[in-house]
């Protein structure tokens, strides 16, 4: 199994506590972003994105945030959830400190669920929020404030460092609950099996199938030449469509064109375009009534059989003439949200932006090289591999190569043996430090 890159987010004293963690397990590599703001998430991620397979956050404030801002779904990260011990623990430490139990405490981004316990039966908790966890922090921090100076309540409990530390700093009584080693280890075991799983998908069969739908003269034998020139038209454009998805396309014969593909292959296409505005194009350049399947699965007999169902249903009426029928073996009428996207990565650091100035790649392309060294594992490749990526002659594979290698973002790390003619350099790519 490969190391997962898992990236912890949170203020620092939550990064460190979290890396504390990771240091006593196995198959993680993690990459620390601490911050002083909650806000400051939203670029964080979109800046380092490529470098990590999953995110930690360090509580549901950041993860809502970064969830409501879209530069991360569901799927890609979590966080450490707290449990009634951290919440209890916090609250014995108010009773000594205090020397008596307070019974109105101000208290936020903390679940219901954690308030049943019998024990906190006679506290009574003001909460800032009954719906969504996150809400400026500023307006956290007034909560409590107002809570304090009407007399509401005497001391304020956070998850949130900077209300924290904000609420601190106004002289109020203020306490923070954070995760235990364990919920950290839950949800560290949590992102590396959804990593895994992840990786796994990228590598399941995928048959995408065109199949004409011939007139009834065409279907007794009878092929006019118009005919035919439109099967050559049509012909071209599923040859450029499997050359993009990396694929291998085979004429069955009467009609069906099948290619041959991964998941991975699918999603990195789907990066710059839409397959029903593909499938669209494909019949009006051609003229031809097509439908199309699309099999996912974990073999390939799987993909066909799926894809075989997925013919049935195609154009029928309660369907769209695309169908795809996955591992799991729903059947969809495809739109392009039916499809796992990547989403495209942005080189935003302004210092890297200059050293490209004058070289022959642009910020997009170099995005678009992190991107798919993250999507298929590998940081090491030729120009001829990176020519495939990118659908650009070997030449200018090669200039890009050594570009980055001039400005320190991949460096000769052997040559590819077993070749004819002059060897190829072998690059590895490095993250921007």
């Amino acid at each position: 199994m490969k190391e997962v890159v898992i990236g912890v987010l949170g203020p620092e004293d939550s990064v460190e506590r979290s890396l504390e963690v990771i240091n006593k397990l196995e198959g993680i590599r993690a990459y620390p972003y601490s911050y002083e703001n909650t806000e400051d998430v939203k670029s964080i991620i979109e800046q380092h994105r490529y470098k990590v397979d999953q995110w930690l956050f360090s509580g549901p404030y950041p993860y809502s945030y970064a969830i409501d801002a879209g530069v991360i779904t569901s799927e890609h990260g979590t966080y450490a959830t707290l449990h009634g011990s951290s919440l209890l623990s916090v609250l014995l430490n108010i009773f000594i400190d205090f020397g008596y139990m307070v019974d109105q405490i101000s208290l936020d981004t903390i679940g219901e669920e954690l308030l049943d316990s019998e024990q906190l039966q006679s506290v009574q908790f003001h909460r800032v929020s009954q719906g969504r966890f996150y809400e400026p922090h500023e307006q956290v921090v007034e909560f409590h404030q107002q809570k304090y100076d009407q007399g509401d309540t005497a001391v304020a409990v956070t998850c949130i460092h900077a209300v924290y530390r904000k609420l601190k700093a106004r002289g109020i009584p203020v306490y923070r609950v954070v995760p235990s080693e364990i919920s950290i280890q839950l949800a560290l075991d949590y992102l590396k099996q959804r990593a895994y799983t992840h990786s796994y998908q990228k590598k399941q069969f995928v048959i995408l199938g065109v199949d004409v739908v011939y007139p009834s003269a065409v279907a007794e034998g009878f092929v006019p030449y118009q005919t035919q020139h439109q099967e050559l038209d049509l012909h071209r454009a599923i040859l450029k469509m499997s050359e993009q998805v990396n694929g291998s396309m085979v004429k069955i014969g009467g009609g069906k064109y099948f290619i041959y593909t991964t998941r991975g292959d699918v999603d990195i296409f789907l990066q710059e375009y839409s397959i029903r505005e593909r499938i669209d194009q494909m019949a009006a350049q051609s003229g031809l009534d097509i439908r199309v399947g699309i099999g996912y699965g974990h073999t390939v007999l799987e993909a066909d059989e799926h894809l075989q169902v997925a013919f049935g249903y195609a154009g029928e009426p309660e369907y769209d003439r695309i169908v795809l029928v996955n591992e799991d073996k729903e059947v969809l009428s495809v739109s392009q949200e039916d499809f796992p996207m990547l989403t495209q990565q942005r080189i935003a650091d302004k210092d890297w932006l200059e050293r490209l100035n004058d070289l022959s790649i642009n910020p997009t392309q170099l995005s678009r090289i992190y991107a798919l060294i993250h999507h298929y594992e590998k940081d090491e490749l030729t120009a001829q591999e990176l020519a495939h990526w990118l659908q650009r002659s070997e030449r200018n594979a090669r200039r890009i190569l050594v570009d980055l290698e001039e400005v320190g973002l991949a460096k000769v790390v052997g040559e590819e043996s077993g070749q004819r003619g002059r060897p190829k350099k072998v690059y590895q790519i490095l993250n921007p430090s």
